[in-house]
């Protein structure tokens, strides 16, 4: 099994594990703005801990993590392509 594989295979388990940006990261992101790359953003859980001028632009190589990230996007108003 490879990363994508390992990856595709636990999404909807790492969503429930890791819901929510953790305190750090929202400390390091809340005044970020411009263009943003979210590299290997997985279920984009830091999306929305960006300002909201940020525009972000989330990677990741497991696509069902892109698509929970997809599903993220509806809950914020930053701009997001993935």
């Amino acid at each position: 099994m490879n990363q994508e594989q390992v990856w595709d295979s636990v999404a909807k388990k790492w969503k429930e594990y890791r819901a929510k940006p953790m305190p750090q990261i929202i400390e390091f992101l809340k005044d970020k703005t411009g263009k943003i790359l979210d590299l290997a953003c997985g279920s984009g859980r830091n999306f929305s801990a960006f300002s909201k001028d940020a525009e972000i632009y989330g990677v990741d190589f497991s696509s069902e993590m892109l698509k929970l990230a997809e599903e993220n996007i509806k809950e914020i108003s930053n701009k997001v392509e993935l």
